[in-house]
């Protein structure tokens, strides 16, 4: 696996663990795929617009829970790994048709920023110290941290009641 299916993964399901969701709530996470090497034909030579489709990862809680962070990496790779031709044509008919919205409970939406160069800006003051949105309560980013180039900052918002139960659930991957 990936270091992003694996981190995604275990972001996800402590996430869930931490707001205590019932065993059989469906659960999603989000994220986006770049489709710029995943369709045919492929994209005009010097397109530099956006490029991507949202993946999801889909299971139940008490499954994401029960069977571990391997588990829930292998969603997220397969959820990868069904992007290609048609799914991006069943996105853009979704998008066209206005029918895409994500479902109101249980959607983690995860957005990696970590490899965007962000750490390496300089706007005439010198490095940026921190790059971050306005958090919601379903979405996260993976975001770099400057001094440590291997290393990256999780932010994602969950309940003040679950903050304790969170931090506990992604320190010790074996609870």
């Amino acid at each position: 696996y990936t270091s992003f299916e694996v981190l995604a993964a275990h972001v996800w399901r402590s996430w869930a663990r931490a707001i205590g969701f019932p065993p059989n709530q469906k659960l999603k996470l989000v994220f986006s795929v770049n489709v710029r090497n995943r369709v045919k034909p492929g994209l005009p030579e010097g397109y530099y617009g956006n490029a991507f489709v949202l993946g999801c990862a889909e299971t139940s809680a008490k499954e994401l829970e029960e069977r571990g962070i391997g588990f829930g990496s292998g969603l997220v790779k397969r959820a990868k790994e069904r992007v290609g031709n048609e799914h991006v044509r069943e996105v853009m008919e979704l998008v066209w048709e206005r029918k895409a919205c994500p479902d109101p409970v249980g959607v983690l939406i995860v957005s990696q920023w970590s490899r965007l160069g962000l750490e390496k800006i300089d706007v005439g003051m010198g490095k940026l110290l921190h790059v971050g949105p306005v958090c919601c309560d379903r979405y996260c980013l993976f975001l770099p941290l400057r001094e440590h180039c291997v290393s990256v900052k999780v932010m994602v918002a969950v309940p003040t009641l679950a903050v304790d139960n969170y931090q506990l659930f992604m320190r010790a991957s074996h609870l």
